[in-house]
């Protein structure tokens, strides 16, 4: 269920995998002062939201369906809104990303197996901070 209480990162879930959106569900809802705010399962969906519900960070996974990958609307979320960072996810190992996901404006890129309530937390404070990584 998507949380309509105050805390200071607010999260869009970007993913086509119902069941990994349910599981990403689980491991924002262990972390204090994380919201879940919104969910899209295309790029397209991802921008729509990102507009109007103004998060602080957007999980984008690199491989969606239909016209634009994540990387791209990584890419059109960032110029449009500064203030927001997108961390890209994917189930792809990093070195066999496509070369449009390391110049698309993410802050960081975790691997989903390497999900959990800890490390989503520090990849995400750390970004927000202006310390990309992983």
């Amino acid at each position: 269920m998507i949380s309509t209480a105050t805390s200071d990162v607010r999260i869009l879930l970007v993913d086509d995998q119902v069941v990994f959106r349910r599981v990403a569900r689980v491991l924002i809802s262990q972390i204090p002062g994380f919201e879940l705010v919104g969910e899209a399962e295309s790029a397209e969906g991802a921008i729509t939201l990102a507009d109007s519900l103004d998060p602080s960070v957007v999980l984008m996974d690199v491989h969606l369906p239909g016209g634009m990958n994540g990387a791209e609307a990584t890419r059109l979320i960032t110029s449009s809104q500064p203030g927001t960072v997108v961390i890209l996810i994917s189930n792809t190992p990093a070195h066999e990303l496509p070369p449009e996901a390391g110049r698309c404006g993410a802050a960081a890129f975790v691997a989903k197996e390497d999900l959990a309530p800890e490390s989503l937390e520090e990849v995400c404070r750390r970004a927000l901070a202006g310390r990309p990584g992983v």
